[in-house]
């Protein structure tokens, strides 16, 4: 994804929601299997990351051509990722706490 739209963290762009999240992943790939509870956390990680856009200038997307878009808006592309694994984490929770 960088190198195919030059774009890097801190950007303000659906990375800065997504890397996050998967460093996440990462860390907990020594456990057998996530629990209700990791996933919990993960859907918070991605939520906590796409609002933490709105403190980013835009550099690239339709965002950074406009300079009438407030700064405070949370980058629609990290709310998406946050939205996405919200509704994957809410189903592997209820699955894992089965």
């Amino acid at each position: 994804m960088e190198s195919y739209a030059r774009v890097q963290p801190g950007d303000k762009s659906l990375l800065d929601a997504l890397i996050p999240t998967v460093d996440y992943i990462k860390s907990k790939r020594t456990q057998q299997a996530f629990t209700s509870q990791d996933w919990k956390e993960l859907a918070t990680v991605a939520e906590r990351a796409a609002q933490e856009t709105k403190n980013l200038v835009a550099k690239v997307g339709r965002a950074s051509y406009t300079k009438s878009v407030d700064k405070e808006v949370v980058d629609p592309g990290a709310y998406a990722v946050s939205v996405i694994f919200h509704a994957i984490s809410d189903v592997f929770a209820k699955a894992a706490a089965r």
